[in-house]
């Protein structure tokens, strides 16, 4: 019977596994696509600008998201495994809530003190509302893909990227060859937005199916839940932000020290070397959500059995493409 298990875990992962993979192949082909043909239509100086008010965006949304996605994810999928019922809604909630209560302030912060800014990271003054659009629709695209990973909507969530992928390469073409370089960054809200969309209809949908399962809470008290979530937010969102948040700082850094166009050229390799977090964000992705479900079900076993699994095949293939880099590292430059 836990053999049984076990495989049926193990096929889900493989599922999951697939369907991210394709997704995140999608997402990849986003920047890798948008650096090229901004670069080749409006030259490396617009590039750097665009990418600027968008590596700013990213650091602030990164923050947003790690606080309440990622923690909001672990606890969706633990109490689902706990089968908690009234655990799991007051998440739900506050995956929602919490992100909006925020960016209300953090738009306010930038209207009042938007020229400030504009000087200290080298921004376009005429790009505020290209900004809050795009730092409201990434938050809201990262949760809204958070949830389903949290709820076990994987396949949704992989049609809903690559339709929104597809939608932002398809904008970014035509602002190319229309040449129309203040409206490229609506490509992203764009997409985005309609990433929104269906992802909130498909919540709607599933809302019930996913609630079934659970049961009320026999000891039920939402301050030591909020407590924790919020705590774990806050660990991850240092963790990852410190890490993530340090690649948009450089290209900040980049264009205040050096030059607008510079930091183009910077934006342009790092997309590159950014294909290489393929494999461990993938894992991530696919592992978060279903190892907290079985430490909510309280199934140990499982767990150091799916880690097992994922261990040796990892290590082999991460090996393999690390050893290849090094010998071939001047071929590759």
């Amino acid at each position: 019977h836990l053999s049984e298990n076990q495989t049926i875990l193990e096929n889900r992962l493989l599922k999951n596994s697939l369907y991210t993979g394709i997704a995140l192949g999608f997402v990849g082909l986003v920047p890798f696509i948008f650096n090229i043909l901004v670069a080749r239509t409006f030259g490396q100086e617009i590039l750097g600008s665009i990418n600027i008010a968008i590596s700013f965006s990213l650091l602030i949304t990164v923050f947003i998201t790690n606080f309440f996605g990622t923690s909001g994810n672990k606890f969706l999928s633990e109490y689902r495994g706990s089968k908690k019922l009234q655990s799991f809604k007051l998440i739900f909630l506050n995956i929602i809530i919490g992100p909006i209560i925020v960016l209300l302030f953090i738009c306010l912060l930038l209207k009042y003190y938007w020229t400030y800014f504009v000087s200290i990271f080298s921004l376009e003054f005429d790009l505020f509302i290209p900004i809050i659009s795009y730092i409201c629709a990434r938050t809201f695209y990262i949760i809204g893909r958070q949830i389903q990973y949290g709820v076990d909507l994987i396949i949704f969530y992989a049609r809903n990227e690559i339709i929104a992928d597809i939608i932002i390469i398809t904008l970014i073409i035509i602002m190319c060859f229309y040449k129309t370089a203040h409206l490229v960054i609506y490509s992203f809200v764009i997409g985005y937005s309609i990433f929104i969309l269906f992802s909130a209809f498909t919540l709607l949908l599933k809302y019930k199916s996913f609630l079934q399962p659970l049961k009320l809470d026999v000891d039920y008290k939402f301050k030591p839940i909020l407590i924790k979530y919020y705590k774990y937010g806050l660990i991850t969102m240092i963790g990852i932000a410190s890490s993530t948040g340090s690649g948009y700082l450089s290209i900040l850094f980049t264009a205040h020290f050096l030059s607008i166009k510079d930091a183009g050229l910077y934006t342009a390799v790092m997309t590159i070397i950014s294909i290489m977090m393929f494999l461990p964000r993938l894992v991530t992705q696919v592992l978060l959500p279903e190892l907290s479900k079985l430490f909510g079900a309280e199934d140990k076993s499982s767990i150091i059995n799916t880690l097992k699994s994922f261990f040796w095949p990892l290590f082999f293939i991460s090996l393999i493409i690390n050893l290849s880099i090094y010998l071939f590292a001047e071929d590759i430059l």
